[in-house]
């Protein structure tokens, strides 16, 4: 039986995956000189929500999310300790392929 003070968790997006990075590279890609820029203060911006939607809607968009090293150096750490490691995540409900990539990603 393991022992509950032996187990961690670990969130994918923004521990494991960097997600602000990957979003911010991607939602810069499409906006204009005059859009919003996609800051923490910003995300609530209609135009900055829309287009949030339109990339992660992206076929690919959450199995290409880039490995955040940060969160890899303490999972690498927990390992050591031999932790009982476990992944949580949530996917937007207004984006059904995510779950399914989030399952597939691997890094």
């Amino acid at each position: 039986m393991i022992n509950p003070e032996n187990i961690i968790l670990f969130d994918m997006d923004g521990t494991l995956c960097d997600y602000d990075f990957a979003m911010e590279r991607d939602y810069n890609l499409i906006k204009g000189l005059e859009d919003p820029s996609y800051t923490r203060v910003d995300k609530e911006h209609p135009l900055v929500k829309r287009r949030v939607k339109l990339i992660r809607s992206q076929p690919g968009w959450w199995r290409k999310l880039p490995k955040f090293k940060l969160g890899f150096d303490i999972l690498k750490i927990a390992r050591k300790l031999e932790l009982s490691i476990n992944i949580l995540t949530k996917a937007p409900g207004s984006v059904p392929i995510a779950w399914t990539q989030k399952a597939e990603w691997d890094r």
